[in-house]
């Protein structure tokens, strides 16, 4: 969930979460998904975003190789200007039971 309290409001404006990943070749962005358009008024707001998952198999090599990415949740107006872009550090290791897991570090604490 991504929460906003905007001075002004946001008519017709979607969210598309991307992850990226830079590697030692190229930059990688991948789309996870995208809202329907909203109209966000001017003070409190919320967007909550559930992706099912990737797939392996669509995602190349050299970036599920990597254990540090960017997740960016971007509020996109009607014409596609960009009105706010929230930027999450995701790490992804290994847990004491063997299992890779996945952390996504708050940018708000």
């Amino acid at each position: 969930m991504v929460c906003q309290d905007g001075k002004e409001g946001h008519l017709g404006a979607g969210s598309s979460p991307d992850y990226v990943v830079d590697t030692a070749k190229r930059r990688y962005i991948v789309q996870v998904g995208a809202t329907q358009p909203e109209d966000y008024v001017q003070g409190h707001n919320a967007m909550t975003f559930l992706a099912e998952g990737l797939s392996i198999e669509e995602v190349p090599k050299a970036l599920w190789q990597q254990t540090n990415g960017l997740l960016v949740a971007t509020l996109t107006g009607p014409t596609g200007e960009e009105a706010m872009a929230v930027n999450m550090v995701v790490q992804i290791r290994v847990d004491e039971s063997g299992e890779l897991r996945r952390y996504i570090f708050n940018p708000m604490e």
